[in-house]
C-alpha cells in the first residue's frame, strides 16, 4: 500500500520504521504547519534532517528520501500535492492537528490514528500524563479509524501494558512507542487484506484529558503523598511541579513517599535539611530532587533555609507564577 505518515517524535519513527522495511511504501511525511510556520519549516527540515536524533521523523524522512509536506489550513493549495500522491492510507501518530473531511477523504482506504492509551479512556493530547496522574494500573496503544472527532473512531487494534510505580510520563510514552512498533505492520497488513473496519468505542467509558497547564504543576500539601508523587512523575519532563517558599519558586522533580501516619498540619517541615521531608494530608514526602533557579540553579533547601515545624504554606494560599 501507498502510505502517508503524519507523525512526530519517537512514536512517529517507531510507526514508520517497520513500514519502510516492508512491502508497503511510505510516500510522504506530513508535519504540523500550525506549530511551525514560514522559514522555520525550511530550517527545521534542514537542521533536524541533518542533525536530529534517532527519534526525529525529519531525519528519518531525509535518510530514506521521503518528501515532507506541511499541513496547516488543509485548503486546496495544501492538499493538492498530497492528492497527487494517491495514498491508500494515512497513519497519524502524535500529530497535533485534528483532521477534517477534506483530508480524511483523500486516501483510498482511509485514515487511522495511533493513540497511546486504552481508548475510549484518556482521549486527547497527553495520555502519558493522564495515566500517571489518575493512578491507572495499565495503559497501552490503540489503532483506530479516524473521523472528525478527537480519538473517537472505531478501534482497529489494541494492546495494553502495566504502569509501574516508578513510571514517568516519558517512560510511558517510550513503552507505548515501542509497542506501536510491534503492532503497526500486522495492523496495516490486515487492513490491506480485509479492508478498514473496527469496533465502535463505548461513549459511556470515554474520558478526555486536556493538555496540562502550570496550574496543574502546583504542589498542594493538603492531599495524600501518593498523589503528589504521581503529579511529579507525570510532569517531571515537561512543566515541572513547584511550590513557593518566601516568594521564591521551588521546583521538584523526584520524591520518595513515606507512608507513616502524620498528625501535624499538611505542609509542616518534618526534616529541614536536604533532602527535606514535608508532611501531607496522608503520609509525607522526601524531596530527593528540588531546586531553585534564581539567581542560579541551586539545590533546595540549603543549610539554614528551613526550620523543623514551620509550615510551607496554608491550604488557601494562592500561587503567583510571577514570584520567583
Amino acid at each position: 500500500m501507498r502510505i502517508l505518515i503524519a507523525g512526530t517524535g519517537k512514536l512517529g519513527v517507531c510507526v514508520a520504521e517497520p513500514l519502510i522495511k516492508s512491502q508497503h511504501q511510505i510516500i510522504g511525511i506530513l508535519q504540523n504547519g500550525r506549530q511551525t510556520k514560514g522559514v522555520r519549516r525550511f530550517i527545521n527540515q534542514l537542521f533536524l534532517g541533518l542533525f536530529g536524533g534517532h527519534d526525529s521523523i525529519l531525519r528519518f524522512a531525509r535518510k530514506h528520501r521521503i518528501p515532507v509536506f506541511w499541513i496547516d489550513k488543509m485548503n486546496e493549495k495544501e492538499l493538492k500535492p498530497i492528492k497527487e500522491l494517491s495514498p491508500d492510507l494515512i497513519i497519524t501518530c502524535g500529530f497535533g492537528i485534528i483532521f477534517k473531511k477534506p483530508i480524511l477523504s483523500i486516501p483510498k482506504i482511509g485514515c487511522i490514528n495511533v493513540h497511546s492509551s486504552l481508548l475510549p479512556r484518556h482521549r486527547g493530547p497527553n495520555p502519558f500524563y493522564a495515566v500517571i496522574r489518575h493512578g491507572d494500573k495499565q495503559s497501552g496503544v490503540t489503532f483506530h479509524i479516524m473521523d472528525e472527532g478527537i480519538d473517537t473512531g472505531p478501534i482497529v487494534a489494541q494492546q495494553s501494558f502495566p504502569i509501574l510505580d516508578t513510571d514517568t510520563a516519558y517512560s510511558v510514552y517510550c513503552r507505548a512507542s515501542e509497542m506501536a512498533k510491534t503492532m503497526v505492520l500486522e495492523v496495516v497488513n490486515r487492513i490491506e487484506k480485509e479492508g478498514l473496519h473496527g469496533e465502535p468505542q463505548n461513549p459511556d467509558l470515554a474520558s478526555y484529558d486536556p493538555k496540562p497547564t502550570v496550574n496543574d504543576a502546583i504542589i498542594h500539601w493538603d492531599v495524600p503523598a501518593i498523589e503528589i508523587d504521581r503529579q511529579i512523575r507525570a510532569l517531571s519532563q515537561t512543566i515541572l511541579t513547584r511550590f513557593t517558599y518566601k516568594g521564591r519558586t521551588v521546583y521538584v522533580t523526584r520524591v520518595r513517599v513515606n507512608d507513616k501516619e502524620i498528625s501535624v498540619k499538611p505542609g509542616t517541615v518534618l526534616h529541614p535539611r536536604f533532602p527535606a521531608e514535608i508532611a501531607t494530608a496522608k503520609g509525607s514526602i522526601t524531596l530527593l530532587t528540588a531546586f531553585t533557579l534564581s539567581p542560579i540553579m541551586w539545590l533546595w533547601p540549603r543549610k539554614g533555609t528551613l526550620t523543623a515545624g514551620e509550615v510551607l504554606y496554608t491550604e488557601t494560599e494562592e500561587y503567583n507564577p510571577l514570584e520567583q
